[in-house]
């Protein structure tokens, strides 16, 4: 006689954001191939998208699609799922795990015994001595981001809450751009104002001339065809031919994978999982780029590096 099967845990996955995103499709994949015996119920919040003004009614929506699937435990996906539904959910004593935040947690939630997560942080004095170790030259470099709930978190806590910074004898300067024509102007602009290099920060809530959210893809395929400098990346699904050279990058599904062992852990019934930051990172390039910017990676780094085209 075989051995019954283990019974299914329902787990509600919600997405701050829209499902085709490529960091979503990254993290969402990294958990399905981590859970244990999980049967994983989705839920879009779409807020890279949606105007402000609709985010609680989404929120809303979100809370009742949890009471609904009679979930028994939530992932929050991303700032705005942990801020607008994290303290709801433990006041209903539903466990969450969240992952992708780049604020301090305790600014969304308490910290008690039935939360654990993952956090974002990008690797900032890393990314610029592996872009000192491909360009020597390298003297200024400026990080793009769009205005947005994740951008300002990442200032806050991966840069210190300044817009500029003196990284060894590099100056590293931060601009934040709320419309794309802002965004297409700084990113032409960047060698005359004395720029060797940019880097492409979180950018997922430009809109075009009639309030459209334009793709990451398109925005990270024009600023590369565009821009009069190198463009490096801290997310790993903007490298590759016709985008960004390459970078230390943050993986999405290295995200999914370490919030699913917490969710295992949870139902494993041991103390509740430590909140980790994944410190890695992974050197990514695009051989493409590299030979269209004439650029080389020095040995060392050249050994520890992934290649795509």
């Amino acid at each position: 006689m075989s051995a019954p099967q283990a019974e299914e845990k329902r787990v509600a996955l919600i997405h701050s954001y829209h499902t085709d995103f490529l960091w979503v499709k990254q993290y969402t994949q990294g958990l399905k191939d981590t859970l244990v015996d999980v049967s994983l119920l989705e839920f879009s919040m779409d807020t890279k998208r949606l105007p402000k003004e609709l985010f609680h009614q989404r929120a809303q929506l979100a809370y009742d699609f949890v009471i609904e699937q009679n979930a028994e435990l939530v992932v929050l996906a991303d700032d705005n799922a942990l801020r607008l539904l994290g303290s709801r959910l433990l006041k209903q004593q539903i466990p969450i795990v969240f992952l992708g935040i780049n604020a301090n947690p305790r600014r969304y939630v308490p910290l008690t015994n039935n939360v654990s997560g993952v956090l974002e942080r990008p690797l900032m004095k890393r990314s610029i001595a592996m872009i000192k170790a491909v360009i020597p030259q390298v003297r200024k470099v400026k990080i793009l981001m769009s205005d947005s709930v994740s951008s300002r978190e990442i200032v806050k806590t991966s840069l210190g809450n300044r817009l500029s910074h003196s990284i060894g004898n590099i100056q590293v300067d931060t601009v934040i751009s709320s419309t794309f024509s802002h965004w297409q102007q700084s990113t032409k602009g960047s060698q005359e104002q004395g720029y060797d290099a940019i880097i492409l920060a979180t950018y997922a809530t430009l809109k075009n001339e009639v309030n459209n959210t334009l793709t990451v893809d398109y925005v990270t395929k024009w600023t590369s065809k565009n821009s009069p400098v190198p463009v490096f990346s801290f997310w790993s699904f903007s490298v590759g031919q016709g985008k960004a050279i390459g970078g230390l990058t943050i993986s999405g599904q290295e995200q999914g994978v370490e919030a699913a062992k917490k969710v295992n852990l949870f139902y494993a019934g041991k103390q509740r999982p430590p909140i980790t930051t994944p410190h890695r990172g992974s050197f990514i390039f695009s051989h493409a780029e590299l030979r269209r910017w004439q650029l080389s990676l020095p040995p060392r780094l050249f050994k520890k590096a992934k290649f795509i085209e």
